[in-house]
């Protein structure tokens, strides 16, 4: 069973909800030691800093994300694909940063403690976007074939 969620193709929901977990999990500890670095040694305001270390996560998670999460990529124009990606992420991004001011700004919870509750936050956000509006060819379908650039 195991072996099935993190070897092979993703067909199900379930591996790809798994491995996807899986890979947010690494692209944030990425995100959390970038973020750390950029507050705590370079002295970078906490917003700035969280918009820094986000990008660097998110390239990750793009890259592990098309290596092994998502078997279906009806984009065959890889920058068209990346493009969205970005695009899902500025909106990921842009929940981050509210997140951050409303727990940090406005609650005066610590910024690290306030990065972990905002990651969670814009998982799920990401997850459900790329997995509804990017990596699946019945939703993605209309747009990449007016683009014409549909694999199907």
């Amino acid at each position: 069973m195991l072996k099935n969620l993190l070897v092979g193709k993703t067909g199900s929901g379930k591996a790809q909800f798994v491995r996807s977990i899986l890979v947010s999990n690494v692209s944030f500890a990425l995100d959390f030691c970038v973020c750390l670095l950029l507050v705590g040694r370079l002295k970078l305001n906490y917003l700035a800093a969280t918009a820094l270390s986000f990008t660097a996560g998110t390239a990750l998670n793009y890259a592990l994300s098309v290596l092994w999460v998502f078997d279906e990529r009806p984009v065959e124009n890889r920058r068209l694909e990346f493009g969205f990606y970005l695009f899902i992420a500025a909106l990921g991004l842009g929940l981050n940063a509210l997140s951050m001011l409303f727990f940090t700004g406005l609650l005066h919870v610590h910024y690290l403690v306030s990065r972990v509750l905002s990651a969670s936050l814009v998982f799920f956000f990401n997850y459900f976007a790329r997995k509804k509006l990017l990596f699946s060819q019945s939703r993605f379908a209309a747009i990449a074939e007016r683009l014409g650039h549909f694999r199907g």
